[in-house]
């Protein structure tokens, strides 16, 4: 590769963008990839911290996305199973909605969407671990602390609106048109 690999983000639906958010202390949660680990989350949440076996897991199943938006919208807390992410976007379009997200982030290590300022980041199979931040979580959200979830918010539509989408696409696009027609006047021919 001799030309710099350029990304473009995609931009989220407005319906994901927190702005109709009505929590309630609910955990939603995409059990589809890995239900069995969230059986394990569940147990081990329960076990360490039974004063908290009242709270309602939502999954976020077999449902559109305008659905899922609305969901997230009413859900005080997301459970991330994201595991070897190219973006992470289930991620992202809970912490768009304000959801305290708590989880595997799907990378091995911070990145601008995903660090300890704005999401409750845990290693791949910390049970306890995730339990524990689970109910750090709760507590935050019980206490009215939404310092994370705000950094969130601001972390995701930072880069994910349609403007950034829109002025990425140009820019990726025109560089690769300008690059293809410098060469097309050096060689003075077409590439075959």
């Amino acid at each position: 590769v001799t030309h710099k690999i350029e990304i473009i983000y995609p931009s989220l639906p407005e319906a994901f963008l927190g702005k109709n958010k009505a929590f309630n202390l609910q955990i939603a949660n995409s059990p589809r990839k890995r239900p069995q680990e969230i059986e394990m989350i569940k147990f081990f949440f329960n076990s360490i911290y039974p004063q908290y076996r009242s709270v309602r897991w939502v999954p976020l199943e077999n449902i559109s996305r305008e659905e899922m938006a609305k969901k997230l919208q009413n859900s005080a807390i997301y459970i991330a199973l994201a595991t070897k992410e190219s973006l992470g976007l289930a991620n992202m379009e809970a912490m768009a909605s304000g959801c305290h997200v708590v989880g595997y982030s799907g990378f091995p290590k911070d990145t601008p969407f995903f660090n300890s300022a704005n999401g409750y980041w845990v290693e791949e199979a910390n049970y306890v671990e995730f339990a524990r931040q689970l109910a750090k979580a709760i507590s935050n959200y019980l206490l009215n602390d939404n310092s994370i979830p705000q950094q969130a918010i601001k972390d995701i539509q930072a880069f994910l609106t349609y403007q950034n989408f829109e002025s990425m696409a140009c820019s990726v696009y025109g560089n690769l048109f300008s690059f293809n027609s410098n060469k097309l006047s050096t060689n003075n021919h077409l590439p075959l």
